[in-house]
């Protein structure tokens, strides 16, 4: 952890950062748009994201709150922060697919996403249904955040619970519709997978999502109800903080904790676009209760715990090429584990203490092209008696249609 002088002297780090990284950057943001062409044809896309950060583990585990555990590599210096290529193609007005392929720093290449889509006309109905491999539908704030959005970093909240960006194999039937002034939807999806939150030998789980929006705000709801077996987690095992690879607690390694039970798990999201159109809102949460046992190689316990944490984010865009945003997040936890060497437990586990933790982060940030966001960023991270701060520059593209045509 890297510890720093008073806050008056961020403004030479970050002048010198900019100065050291300017040159060369135009990669761009444009994540709007939909894989899948909107006319029969086919779009090839990509994304790349970059960043330089001063400050090593800029990210580390919240004390209090079973997450992965895992300790990210060293992020100080350049990284590749994300990188991905997609290809989507259309047959007809209600048959279309696409597949992803992504990869990070220090992760191999894999599948983000291979997905069948077909959207029926049933008696004037908007409905999908879709099966493949691809994102958990929990809505677009959750879905975009930490994943080459305005911040560098994976919210606390969505790093503990989710384990970062949430991808599975699965199907899923939505509907889509007006009911007054308000466009709304639900989804019901189920899906399977072997990594975190979840761990191999888990069974299918659902999600329901809610959404429903008009021309200043943005509401969507998610809920589901986990059963893990060998949900890996540790407070002493190193990895790259970002994986999409299996975890095993079969048999139990030295320094793993490992959860087997349930866990209901309720989230949310709103936007809210002011009278003012250079002044929006984007506000995240969720709660996480689980109930069962925790294990490792010296002991274990019964374990039950509820925890929260959310996520507050104002933004301004005070001219068309020049934006300035703020995010707040919080994380906190309430635990309670019976049974032989629980202290023990807690700690490899690392719920003792029990701190929670805070980031506050703020960037600015330029547009000189639609399709081209550049970024300086700087935040504070306080958990278990951790005062964390860093800074960063970085320098996202995203497009879906760099090539493209119809038939």
């Amino acid at each position: 952890m890297t510890h720093y002088s008073p806050i008056q002297n961020w403004p030479i780090r970050l002048l010198s950062l900019l100065s050291i990284s300017l040159a060369g950057f135009t990669w761009a943001h444009d994540g709007e748009q939909s894989l899948i062409p909107a006319e029969p044809g086919w779009q090839l896309g990509g994304a790349l994201g970059v960043a330089y950060s001063d400050a090593e583990f800029p990210a580390l585990p919240v004390s209090g709150v079973l997450g992965t555990g895992e300790m990210p590599h060293d992020g100080q210096g350049w990284r590749l922060e994300h990188g991905a290529l997609n290809a989507g193609v259309r047959v007809n007005d209600w048959l279309g697919a696409h597949v992803g392929l992504g990869w990070h720093d220090h992760d191999e290449m894999h599948w983000e996403s291979a997905w069948l889509q077909v959207e029926p006309h049933w008696q004037g109905q908007d409905l999908t249904i879709g099966i493949g491999r691809n994102n958990v539908p929990i809505g677009a704030v959750w879905q975009q955040a930490g994943h080459l959005d305005r911040f560098m970093l994976m919210p606390l909240v969505k790093q503990a619970f989710l384990g970062g960006d949430w991808i599975a194999n699965g199907g899923q039937i939505s509907w889509r519709g007006a009911i007054g002034h308000w466009e709304s939807g639900i989804s019901l999806s189920g899906w399977q997978q072997t990594e975190y939150p979840l761990g191999e030998e888990s069974e299918t789980f659902p999600i329901l999502q809610l959404e429903t929006r008009n021309d200043h705000w943005q509401i969507n709801l998610f809920a589901s109800r986990l059963t893990s077996t060998q949900r890996q987690s540790s407070a002493l095992r190193t990895s790259a903080g970002h994986s999409h690879d299996s975890s095993s607690c079969a048999p139990i390694k030295n320094n793993v904790v490992c959860y087997a039970g349930d866990t209901a798990l309720l989230g949310g999201s709103l936007v809210w676009q002011s009278p003012w159109p250079a002044l929006s809102l984007r506000a995240a949460g969720a709660w996480r209760q689980e109930s069962g046992i925790l294990r490792s190689t010296t002991s274990e316990a019964a374990y039950e715990s509820r925890s929260w944490g959310g996520w507050f984010e104002p933004r301004w865009q005070f001219t068309p090429q020049w934006e300035i945003a703020a995010r707040y997040e919080w994380l906190h936890g309430d635990n309670e584990l019976r049974g032989f060497s629980a202290t023990l437990l807690s700690q490899q586990a690392l719920l003792s203490p029990n701190d929670g933790g805070e980031r506050f982060s703020l960037m600015l940030g330029w547009r000189p092209h639609r399709s081209t966001l550049i970024a300086l960023e700087a935040g504070q991270e306080q958990s278990n008696t951790r005062d964390n701060r860093y800074l960063a520059i970085r320098a996202s593209w995203q497009w879906s249609n760099l090539l493209h045509s119809q038939w």
